[in-house]
């Protein structure tokens, strides 16, 4: 796996039928197109929203996180919530036109990037 998640609160109930849970990511060297899957399943049955906090090494070198879960109504499993990373390396090279963010390098390393802030809500 690239990325490490390390619990930092919860899951705490915050009403009937749902949780909350806060998590630090960190990845290593080995980023996967498609974005890295993170495990919930000791948390969480089912997610509802996957909220990303970033951090100033992200934001410096245009680093963008982004969640990826389960459709409604599907159970949460080892693969299918995923953190994906999207970045931009030079926009001065298209003349100040909006251009769409690709995707970090297959096999990247983002080892450099530090921890970003991962809060989940579900049950």
């Amino acid at each position: 796996m690239a990325v490490t998640l390390t619990k930092v609160k919860g899951p705490s109930v915050i009403c009937a039928g749902f949780k909350i849970a806060t998590y630090n990511a960190a990845w290593d060297t080995d980023y996967t197109t498609g974005g890295d899957a993170i495990d919930l399943t000791d948390d969480f049955t089912y997610v509802y929203n996957i909220i990303v906090g970033g951090n100033d090494t992200l934001a410096d070198n245009g680093y963008v996180i982004g969640a990826i879960q389960p459709a409604p109504g599907t159970a949460v499993t080892s693969t299918n919530c995923t953190l994906t990373v999207n970045w931009q390396e030079d926009p001065a090279d298209t003349g100040g036109a909006a251009i769409p963010l690709p995707e970090f390098t297959d096999n990247g390393d983002l080892s450099a990037i530090g921890q970003c802030s991962v809060t989940v809500i579900g049950f």
